[in-house]
């Protein structure tokens, strides 16, 4: 996996303050990945948008492991797709 910080995420909800996600970083310290204030009112959505952040680094595995498959297969145009997403998910856009 391209370098980023290790799972597992925990999400902190901290009521109408906010919540904070939490990692922990290859050498095992604790790091605060994502802090934001929210609306009392969008709690779910930011619930959803940690669901989603929490299982990044196994959909870029995943990504990755479909885009060995596709190059064996010579899927050239499914190819630059995922390379795009690669690249916008590793920064290398």
């Amino acid at each position: 996996m391209t370098e980023c910080t290790k799972g597992p995420w925990l999400f902190e909800d901290a009521g109408q303050d906010g919540l904070t996600i939490y990692g922990k970083s290859s050498d095992g310290d604790t790091v605060a990945i994502c802090s934001r204030r929210f609306h009392p009112y969008r709690v779910g959505e930011m619930k959803a948008n940690f669901a989603l952040l929490n299982a990044a680094p196994d959909l870029l595995d995943a990504l990755m492991d479909c885009r060995r498959a596709l190059e064996l297969a010579n899927f050239s145009q499914e190819l630059a797709v995922v390379d795009a997403a690669i690249a916008k998910a590793t920064g290398r856009f």
